[in-house]
């Protein structure tokens, strides 16, 4: 089996939806975890045996946190990958807002930079939000983010984005809760903006802050960092650049350490 990488579970997922993007039904997964023919080992237990069947979940939603704590609770193990920023200020994820617009908009078409898309369906939209992350993955820092953000709820018509509760973020208390049953806490970055657009100081900033935050809260060291979004190129070239690991030194892992994750929702289709 590969090593699974998960961005959350929920109930009446909507395919159609985006706000349901990468988000497993529960009862699916449920299904799954009981269908595996033995319990899933830790991320380092994998490492050192090359074998076995991991699940690693990245980003800090309630999503991720029901994902985990199911997960656990049925006997597995279980790799949490976090992102502090969210965490400390109990906002949601620039993406999870890009989502929402899309999902929440009545507009049929839209003129953005001068050329007009039609978003009148899922495939459409889909298109397009294809246009926004290739924006997205070139901010620096959390200020362009809202920056971008209140950009696009003006051109979509957005007020108030409204975040269901699987999008939320999950409290330092349910985090806690995660860690005394047994999930592996590690290091997703601070705030999950691309280190391709980072200098060395700022990747550094941005994994050592995050790996100090969860030592301090949780008394627990990080031993591994998933890469926000993947794609640090300037280290590696990836051919399937979301699911490779470094470690929190920013040394890529020897040759027989590397490992493509397989995202669970492809498994299940």
């Amino acid at each position: 089996m590969p090593v699974i990488a998960m961005h959350g579970i929920a109930e009446n997922v909507n395919s159609k939806l985006f706000q349901y993007r990468n988000i497993i039904e529960k009862d699916k997964f449920i299904f799954w975890l009981n269908k595996l023919p033995e319990n899933c080992i830790s991320l380092s237990e994998y490492i050192s045996k090359k074998n076995g069947t991991v699940i690693t979940i990245d980003d800090s939603t309630i999503a991720s946190f029901w994902a985990a704590k199911t997960a656990k609770m049925k006997g597995h193990e279980v790799t949490f990958f976090i992102n502090p920023y969210y965490i400390v200020n109990q906002l949601p994820y620039f993406f999870s807002a890009i989502n929402l617009i899309l999902d929440y908009t009545q507009k049929t078409e839209i003129i953005y930079k001068g050329i007009k898309h039609d978003i009148t369906d899922y495939r459409n939209k889909n298109n397009f939000r294809k246009i926004l992350k290739s924006e997205y993955l070139l901010l620096k820092n959390n200020d362009e983010c809202y920056e971008y953000l209140d950009k696009l709820k003006y051109i979509f018509e957005i007020g108030k984005i409204n975040y269901p509760n699987h999008l939320k973020i999950i409290s330092i208390e349910e985090l806690k809760e995660l860690k005394d049953i047994g999930v592996n806490i590690e290091n997703h970055s601070w705030s999950h903006i691309s280190f391709n657009n980072l200098s060395n100081k700022e990747i550094q900033s941005e994994v050592q802050k995050a790996e100090k935050w969860i030592l301090e809260t949780l008394n627990h060291k990080t031993s591994y960092l998933a890469l926000p979004f993947g794609n640090y190129c300037n280290l590696h070239q990836f051919q399937n650049y979301k699911f490779y690991f470094l470690d929190t030194k920013l040394k890529i892992l020897t040759t027989d350490y590397e490992f493509n994750r397989k995202d669970l929702t492809e498994i299940l289709i």
